[in-house]
């Protein structure tokens, strides 16, 4: 349980972190905006489909292997 919550704490403090680093970046010019939102956008499109193509392979794993059993 402690192990969960240290590991919660880092991935919080390293995601506060690489937020305003990319804040400052951005402020001074460093990296325009919108390839910011870009790499946003595309890790949320690809999240969105890793989630969506899981389900089913699990099912489809599920289902093989309870053929294989029977």
């Amino acid at each position: 349980m402690k192990l969960q919550l240290i590991a919660g704490i880092c991935k919080s403090t390293v995601t506060l972190v690489m937020k305003a680093g990319v804040i400052l970046l951005c402020l001074k010019g460093v990296i325009p905006f919108h390839a910011i939102l870009f790499l946003l956008i595309a890790g949320g499109i690809i999240r969105f489909m890793a989630r969506i193509i899981s389900f089913p392979a699990t099912v489809l794993a599920i289902l093989i292997l309870i053929g294989m059993l029977l």
